[in-house]
């Protein structure tokens, strides 16, 4: 149940063998360190013929060995299952598993091949092959491996068990409310996001979150936010003011970011990509203090200190999603 690298820094792949059943690869790379062993092409031809397991383990495990006593460098590299939810409208599954030679961080975003398509997928656990070998020779399929791990922390705990809870509500599962509830940018931009362990954290003070309800004209209720964003701001805390359509944040944003311009950051579907990076960017960079004005997805951006979620226009019916699971923004 592990990998078997045989190399030389000047030899690469000229004579390459894989055997791949469930979770076990083994690569072979065959050359000589100025000696006479088997020759390349001998030890080739006689692996290629193997076709029985038990006599192929018999071949490798004396072909090791005979490299351990000719000199070569072993490496033995022991694999890791990984259990993940991937993030896709349309899967049944809660979570899916597959394997991997990498230490893969939990919270990690990764690339997993799935019905001819490779989609992101969240870590939610590592396992050791050699824990779970039982599990592993009576599963009724073989497990993939993963494509590429794209970053090691994107979200935030709190935002994980929050898609949880809506998906158990709903009748769905974890990834359908995640590929709802995440931008696909911000799955493009894993990669070269600097995502702090403080903006992870939840450095909020220790009180029962309080709800309040506003109810009058624009004019008065703006005024009212205002006084809560300013009030925030004092305390070296941020704000995240959601509204159901595109129209209703321009409008919102005129009125609101008046004299906190440089802090006041907006999202919406009408931007394109380069701009949404952009301004996510920025979110993640700026130290002080903000306000940021956007639609419910948005709620996925890692930013650490926001202590206060307005939403406006609350009897909209633009807030409940027209996809399954049919995620109302209101109760997320």
């Amino acid at each position: 149940d592990m990998s078997v690298y045989f190399f030389h820094p000047f030899i690469t792949d000229r004579f390459f063998w894989t055997w791949h059943r469930k979770c076990t690869t083994i690569y072979i790379f065959i050359f000589k360190l100025g000696h006479k062993p088997w020759s390349p092409t001998t030890v080739w031809a006689s692996l290629k013929s193997v076709n029985n397991k038990y006599h192929f383990h018999k071949h490798i495990l004396s072909y090791i060995r005979w490299l351990k006593n000719e000199s070569f460098s072993v490496i033995i590299k022991q694999m890791r299952i990984l259990e993940v939810i991937p993030i896709s409208r349309g899967i049944t599954k809660e979570s899916l598993s597959y394997f991997t030679q990498n230490d893969v961080p939990l919270g990690s975003i990764i690339r997993v091949p799935l019905r001819k398509k490779i989609i992101s997928a969240l870590v939610i656990s590592s396992n050791d092959v050699a824990h779970m070998k039982s599990e592993l020779k009576t599963s009724p399929f073989a497990l993939k491996r993963v494509e590429k791990v794209k970053s090691s922390d994107l979200f935030k705990k709190e935002f994980i068990d929050t898609c949880s809870y809506i998906a158990n509500y709903y009748i769905g599962s974890t990834g359908a409310v995640l590929s709802l509830m995440v931008p696909k940018i911000l799955f493009e931009l894993a990669e070269k996001l600097n995502v702090s362990k403080d903006d992870l954290s939840n450095k909020l003070p220790s009180k029962t979150a309080e709800k309040f309800v506003v109810q009058s004209g624009d004019e008065d209720r703006y005024a009212q936010y205002k006084s809560v964003i300013r009030e925030e701001f004092a305390k070296g805390f941020s704000v995240f003011f959601t509204l159901p359509t595109v129209q209703d944040i321009k409008k919102a944003a005129e009125t609101l970011q008046k004299g906190i311009e440089p802090f006041t950051f907006i999202l919406h579907s009408s931007l394109t990509n380069k701009e949404v990076k952009n301004v996510i960017k920025k979110i993640l960079e700026e130290k002080h203090p903000i306000l940021i004005i956007a639609t419910g997805r948005f709620l996925s951006i890692p930013k650490s200190k926001i202590s206060t979620i307005i939403v406006d226009k609350e009897n909209s019916r633009s807030y409940k999603m027209q996809k399954r699971p049919y995620v109302d923004m209101r109760n997320f």
